[in-house]
């Protein structure tokens, strides 16, 4: 029997997080999905770059669907935006010897 050959190839989609209802604050990022052992789609992830004159970083999100994924990224969007989610002090931590930054 064949081996199966690992792809070096990740497919990615690109997906799209807004501030509220204001389609003129829209932001462009990537959508992972993640798979069990039988194939089965059970984990997306998304990271969202968020890049204006204030503002340059991204958010990050995990959810059961690409729907539930889509309102997480949508509200963290407006957070940063409207409410400065990213400018309170941050905290730098080390986790299993990887260094975080928590805001």
């Amino acid at each position: 029997m064949a081996k199966k050959k690992d792809s070096k190839f990740q497919i990615t989609e690109i997906f799209v997080a807004k501030a509220g209802k204001d389609w003129n604050r829209r932001f462009h990022g990537t959508l992972n999905r993640e798979k069990d052992e039988n194939g089965k789609e059970c984990l997306v992830r998304g990271k969202i770059f968020i890049k204006t004159a204030t503002h340059d970083g991204f958010v990050l999100s995990t959810a059961k669907d690409e729907w539930e994924l889509g309102k997480n990224l949508d509200e963290l969007v407006w957070l940063v935006l409207d409410f400065a989610l990213h400018d309170y002090d941050k905290k730098d931590l080390i986790i299993c010897a990887i260094p975080v930054v928590m805001s």
